[in-house]
This record gives C-alpha cells, structure tokens and sequence, in this order.
C-alpha cells in the first residue's frame, strides 16, 4: 500500500459539471451533517465544466460555521473523453477514472455520485474497507427484485462482447457510490484498461460502470448492506447509511400515477430545505400545491399498501415489494425530520 497516506480520514469524490452541482451540494452538506468529525472528510470536487463561481458556493457552502471539512478542487480535461457516450447529458461520470492519478498519495478513496443522500456517519466506511478487493459498492441485482431484463441483458452483453460470466463469475458492482482501491487500480492499469473498453465497446449501455467491472472482474466485493442502496430500495433495508437516487434524481422529481410524491425523495427534501433553505420549488421546480397535494395522495396510498401485503394475491409479488419501498415505517420515520440534519437524530426519544 501506499506509504503516504493519510488514513485517518475520509476522501469523498464527486465528478460533476453545472448540472449536477446542486445535487452535489446536497450530497456533500448530508455528509457533513451526519459525520461525528468533519475534520476527518476531505471532499475532492471532480470539476467537469463548473466556472469560478460555482467553485466559490459550493466551497463556501461546505466549509462555512464550524465545520471543518477540507474541500478541494480538481480541473478535468474532458477533451480526453470525446466521443465517448454521455450519461444523462453528462460526461461527468467518466472522470472517477482519473482518480489513482489525481490521489496519487492514497490508497484508496470513496467516489460518490452526485444523486446519493448520507444518513449515516460516512466515517464508518473506514471500517468498511477491504485492500484485497479492486471495487466495493453495491450489487445491482443480489437479493432485488431487479428489472429481469437488465440482468439478462448485462450478462449476455458481457458473455458475447467480453467472454465473461458476470451473472456467476463475480458481483456486478453499480459503480455511483465504490470504495475504489486506488493501489490495485495503480498496479493493475485499471484507467487504461477502462479506457480501452470504451473504445472498442461502443454498445455497451452503462459505459464507466460496465468498464469498471469489466477491468475489475474477480476483484469486486458488496459493501455492507446499507451503503449506497438505491432509493426504491431504501426504505425496506434495515440499516441505512447512504441512499443512491438512481433513476430518480430528486432535483428532478415528477408526480408519479402509482405513489405520488414518495416518502424517500422528500427525505431529501428535508435536507435540501434544512441545510441550504430551499423551498420544495427552489430544489426541484415543483410548485409547493402539487408537491403537498402529491405528498397527501402518496399518505393515502399508505394503508392500501399495507393490506396488500398480506393479500395472498399479492403477497410476494415484485409490485408489493417495490411499493413497500416507497413508504416510511415506524422505524425509519426519522428519515423525514429536519432533527436528522441537526442533530444527527435516528428517532431516538
């Protein structure tokens, strides 16, 4: 491992360009809050196209009070991924792959996507770390109830372009929130590897997360159950530290027919308005009438739900299990209050 590093604290990543700052922001601000030392995290902003400004508030805002998190910045060349597919209009994703060069002092870091939510002390990934696997994250589809189609049409991509078996062969690892082993990605020329993949693999269809799997077969490993879990998922874990708003960026969120305006999304809210002040229109463009009026009809829906799970028809089915995720319990309740943001409070009396 690398000698000079300074492992006592926490290098948090996020690649983002104008697009994306806000949830970045969110993500960052989440983090801070709930860390029991910001001293210990030291966050390295991506830069894919932000201009002065956007460096200013967003180092402003992560380093004003007494908190002490150490915010740097990092200019990307993104001339280097030209013609490349982009990801949500965004070239920003490929940038994670520069990290061994930009650290080249650590051993390893965090990379975090813009669209995550920390609800629990980040140091306690420390804890987390394996130095004998290449990438830590969360398995898309290990115990979910994932779209059947993603399945068969990553494993069969990956048997026919790759020869690999990714479906048995090794853990498919979402690559939006990793422990990345920087020495491993060193030594085993993980950036060129990747980089090559998207050169000759133009039909791959999550290009930087197929990549890293690809030059990481063999070496992947879950994160403990918890870290990184993806928002229609969130609710239904147990322990939650980190939620990923994959395919539902709040920033962007619409009322939808099946749930309204869902409980975890307005999770995020709550940290939106509590640690920047922002009202539901300010963080999303959702007018304050249709986000209340979506947020009674998904309180509605609640006990609905509730018997249907116990409905033999029902019971089991993947859209139960899906619309579980949805709703908060008794437990995890707290996930709605501005407490959780100030005092760190996880519904204890």
């Amino acid at each position: 491992m690398s000698t000079n590093d300074s492992s006592d604290k926490l290098h948090l990543a996020y690649a983002t360009d104008k697009g994306y700052l806000l949830l970045a922001t969110v993500s960052a601000l989440s983090a801070i809050s709930q860390t029991s030392d910001p001293a210990q995290l030291v966050f390295h902003l991506l830069d894919c196209g932000l201009d002065e400004a956007d460096w200013k508030r967003f180092h402003e805002t992560l380093t004003r009070g007494d908190t002490k998190p150490t915010v740097l910045r990092h200019r990307i060349g993104m001339g280097q991924f030209e013609g490349f597919t982009k990801w949500r209009g965004s070239m920003g994703p490929y940038a994670r792959l520069l990290l061994p060069e930009i650290l080249p002092d650590e051993s390893w870091c965090v990379y975090v996507d813009c669209d995550t939510l920390f609800v629990d002390d980040p140091l306690r990934l420390r804890a987390c770390v394996d130095h004998k696997a290449a990438l830590q994250g969360y398995p898309i589809w290990q115990g979910n109830f994932s779209e059947q189609w993603v399945v068969d049409e990553v494993c069969a991509w990956f048997r026919e372009n790759r020869g690999k078996d990714i479906e048995n062969g090794t853990l498919y690892i979402n690559s939006g929130f990793i422990v990345v082993n920087l020495d491993w990605w060193r030594r085993h020329g993980v950036k060129d590897a990747c980089m090559d993949f998207l050169q000759q693999c133009p039909s791959a269809h999550w290009p930087d997360e197929m990549a890293l799997n690809d030059a990481c077969f063999g070496h992947t490993k879950a994160l403990p159950a918890g870290w990184g879990t993806f928002a229609g998922y969130a609710l239904r874990t147990p322990t939650l530290h980190c939620v990923h708003y994959i395919g539902c960026a709040p920033h962007k969120t619409r009322f939808n027919q099946m749930y309204g305006f869902n409980d975890i999304t307005a999770a995020w809210m709550v940290c939106a308005q509590t640690l920047l002040g922002l009202s539901v229109t300010e963080a999303c463009g959702v007018p304050r009438w249709k986000w209340e009026l979506g947020r009674l009809y998904n309180h509605l829906l609640r006990p609905i739900v509730a018997l249907g799970v116990h409905l033999p028809s029902l019971k089991g089915t993947k859209l139960v299990f899906l619309l579980q995720g949805t709703f908060v319990t008794r437990a995890n309740r707290w996930l709605h209050s501005p407490r959780l943001w100030t005092e760190r409070w996880h519904g204890q009396a």
